[in-house]
């Protein structure tokens, strides 16, 4: 997963959580949400799943993405945009100067790796979610012995 990429999935998840509360007061605009969300897991490099009828897993998945995922989002821009937008602007125009330019640099090192894994772990639950068949057992499968 290229960084860009994963920097783009989180800062979207941020504007797509907040439409994550409109969509749950207003059920009929799940499904243009879910259908963005299913597009923007391609940013991730992942196969973009088949769009289907709504299902309990999207209604799931969205309410994961206005609670959990959205606070997740939140916490990994944070991170990795605001803050160290806030210590360039400090040094630039602050008593210490040069001094924050180490504070900056480690910053901005977690802040990828944050990003880094609130991404793959997001697109880990919305592939798990949104892709059918993901989560249930093949009726194909063996069966393990002494099961009916």
């Amino acid at each position: 997963m290229k960084g860009i990429r994963a920097l783009a999935y989180v800062v979207s998840g941020v504007g797509v959580g907040l439409l994550a509360w409109v969509s749950l007061l207003v059920p009929p605009a799940i499904r243009p949400l879910v259908a963005v969300e299913r597009r923007r897991l391609a940013l991730l490099g992942r196969p973009v799943p088949p769009d289907a009828r709504v299902t309990w897993r999207d209604v799931a998945h969205v309410g994961l993405l206005a609670t959990v995922l959205l606070a997740a989002n939140v916490v990994g821009t944070a991170v990795a945009v605001a803050l160290p937008i806030l210590l360039l602007v400090m040094s630039l125009t602050g008593e210490p100067g040069p001094l924050l330019v180490f504070p900056l640099v480690v910053v901005l090192a977690v802040g990828w790796g944050v990003v880094r894994v609130v991404a793959s772990g997001a697109g880990w639950v919305a592939d798990s979610l949104l892709r059918p068949g993901t989560l249930t057992r093949s009726r194909s499968s063996p069966r393990p012995a002494g099961c009916r």
